[in-house]
């Protein structure tokens, strides 16, 4: 393998300075204008109900992250290594500020944070802890904690660029997932998903019920990655699931595009009309769904569903 590549014979594929802030307004406008016109996105505390310190921070779905180490100095949970000499990740979060005036960076697989000035380009990085709490809620970093890593750049077509030498981090437009999609693609993408699965307790006696259910089960988990609903759901589903430990129950994850028109077909079948919208189905045929939110809880409405199905066969 080639040996890394010299800081100084690196030039950024980003060159154009500017007013940054006005170039992001054309990326929100072309690629993240639904992120827009939701409401500011909430991590779930531990009974399931929105917690307040996400408030500052609006979730951007509309953009991911494109990390690219370029060597070991800054490698993401260690994915380079000494031989290395480019490896790239693939996926984060995006959070806008309430006021759109900064940017908060969370790269996955990536011990590290930052923050952007969109006035200035100004950005600093930051332990990922300190804008995480222990239940996965993004908070502000402590004030002066941060330590500067330069500028900035913006090009023509919107997206950003930080850049040390070692690594440069792209920001840029993330069409929706659809179709069809395993679960640890979607953390990948969206690591939201995995932290909220950890911040959700679900009722135990729910969960002893779920667990001690027989039958095959299939859940069609309808979502939409660009979907704040989705974002507090599917996280309660995948958390209830995995305190049960029920290998006979199994999700199937499908991702809705933002016009709720792709994947045609599956929804078309399932007959599916918001998001998100899980399907519960036994040997293949529809007992009963969860539709936009719980009417109780994920677990106490999968309950409801699977000993009505019981009890209707007996």
């Amino acid at each position: 393998m080639s040996s890394p590549v010299a800081p100084a014979a690196r030039t950024s594929p980003i060159r154009q300075r500017g007013h940054l802030w006005l170039v992001w307004l054309r990326l929100v406008c072309l690629c993240a204008l639904t992120a827009l016109c939701v409401p500011a996105q909430h991590a779930l505390a531990t009974d399931g109900q929105p917690a307040a310190e996400q408030d500052i921070w609006v979730e951007n779905a509309g953009l991911t992250i494109r990390l690219t180490v370029y060597q070991s100095t800054g490698n993401p949970s260690a994915a380079a290594t000494a031989d290395s000499a480019v490896v790239q990740v693939t996926g984060g979060e995006v959070f806008d500020s309430i006021d759109y005036q900064s940017l908060l960076l969370l790269p996955s697989q990536w011990d590290r944070a930052f923050v952007v000035d969109l006035e200035s380009g100004q950005a600093t990085t930051h332990d990922r802890q300190a804008v995480l709490t222990e239940t996965g809620h993004v908070v502000a970093p402590p004030p002066n904690s941060g330590q500067s890593v330069g500028i900035a750049i913006a090009d023509a077509e919107g997206r950003l660029c930080l850049s040390n030498g070692d690594w440069e981090l792209v920001v840029e437009a993330a069409p929706p997932l659809v179709g069809p999609l395993a679960r640890k693609d979607l953390v990948a993408r969206q690591p939201v998903y995995g932290r909220r699965v950890h911040a959700y307790e679900p009722e135990p006696t729910m969960v002893d019920i779920i667990a001690a259910s027989e039958q095959p089960i299939e859940i069609l988990a309808f979502f939409g990655t660009w979907c704040s609903t989705c974002k507090e759901h599917l996280p309660a589903l995948f958390a209830v699931l995995d305190r049960a430990a029920n290998d006979k129950i199994q999700v199937t994850c499908v991702g809705v595009d933002d016009n709720m028109a792709e994947p045609a077909g599956l929804l078309f079948t399932h007959e599916v009309q918001a998001t998100p919208t899980f399907i519960v189905l036994a040997d293949g045929t529809e007992i009963g769904r969860i539709e936009d939110e719980p009417e109780v809880s994920m677990e106490s409405d999968l309950v409801d569903i699977l000993l009505d199905w019981e009890e209707g066969n007996r």
